[in-house]
């Protein structure tokens, strides 16, 4: 039992830190999210059909930014 105890306190510290990591590799106007998705708000608005899935984990713009055409988050 110790064991198994020890090993999920082991896991969360890791998980902790892999998370703290991923969110220090964001740019500017970025955060970490465990669900990104396959369209992302852009300043030129187009006529995509986004499906209402999560992709994997990823940076995406915060704040209400958007990504520009050359794929920063800026405040269009």
């Amino acid at each position: 039992m110790k064991r198994i105890i020890k090993a999920f306190f082991l896991l969360a510290i890791v998980t902790i830190i892999i998370a703290q990591i991923n969110t220090e590799l964001c740019g500017e106007n970025q955060v970490w999210s465990n669900c990104t998705t396959g369209c992302p708000a852009r300043c030129i608005p187009d006529d995509r059909v986004c499906p209402a899935v999560c992709g994997p984990p990823g940076c995406v713009c915060a704040g209400g930014s958007k990504l520009d055409e050359n794929g920063n988050c800026v405040y269009c």
